[in-house]
């Protein structure tokens, strides 16, 4: 976690509380952290997930690309709703296994849940769909 954030399970989701730190909580994008295989450097991706807030509120979903130097953050889409919704964007991943997906621009109060996380390779030209990786009960647990 980030700061003394904190990171529990509710409903088959990871829920980051935000406690002093408003980049909340992180999941590690790799095989020996749920996800069945490890991700493939220069390779682009797809994640989808299902996510929403406690409030109302506005955080926004990343992927920080696991570069030992000069890493990008990929953004998702706000979250404002209080129900679970589905988004997906992408990303590519420039280490096998220091990728993760995190929850950004949390304040006090705030309440992330994210489950149902799915991350498939992804060719940006053509939309074509090569391999699935799923994490293994879909909440990064």
């Amino acid at each position: 976690m980030f700061g003394t954030n904190t990171k529990t399970e509710e409903d088959g989701a990871v829920k980051f509380t935000y406690v002093d730190h408003e980049s909340g909580g992180y999941i590690w994008l790799r095989d020996a952290n749920d996800l069945s295989e490890d991700l493939t450097v220069d390779k682009q991706y797809k994640i989808t997930y299902d996510v929403k807030t406690n409030s109302g509120s506005t955080w926004r979903p990343g992927v920080r690309d696991g570069a030992s130097s000069n890493s990008v953050d990929y953004s998702g889409p706000e979250v404002t709703s209080t129900e679970f919704v589905e988004n997906e964007f992408q990303f590519t991943a420039k280490h096998a296994t220091d990728a993760y997906l995190y929850t950004g621009g949390m304040a006090a109060g705030e309440e992330a849940f994210i489950k149902n996380i799915r991350i498939e390779s992804w060719m940006a030209t053509t939309g074509h769909q090569i391999f699935e990786a799923r994490l293994q009960n879909g909440n990064g647990h």
